[in-house]
């Protein structure tokens, strides 16, 4: 997996959607994220009840990369053996 070299900005962007693609799509990928869940990566952030992408002061979007290569992890398709 790439490691982001930048923390915001068009980069970050272009990372995002890469990611899901990798995962099956960006439909998904959005679906995903905006479920009702917490974050895979650190268990806060995800807005829980609320809803995907929103912090805990209720600001939407947000989200950490983290975030996004955990879930591109989970969604991406059965390794053949």
């Amino acid at each position: 997996m790439q490691t982001p070299k930048k923390p915001g900005g068009w980069s970050s962007i272009r990372y995002v959607f890469r990611q899901s693609r990798k995962a099956g799509g960006i439909g998904t990928m959005w679906k995903a994220m905006r479920s009702k869940n917490t974050c895979k990566t650190c268990a806060v952030g995800m807005g829980g009840q609320k809803g995907g992408m929103v912090n805990e002061t209720g600001h939407f979007p947000e989200f950490c990369k983290k975030s996004i290569q955990a879930m591109q992890a989970d969604l991406q398709p059965a390794i053949e053996s």
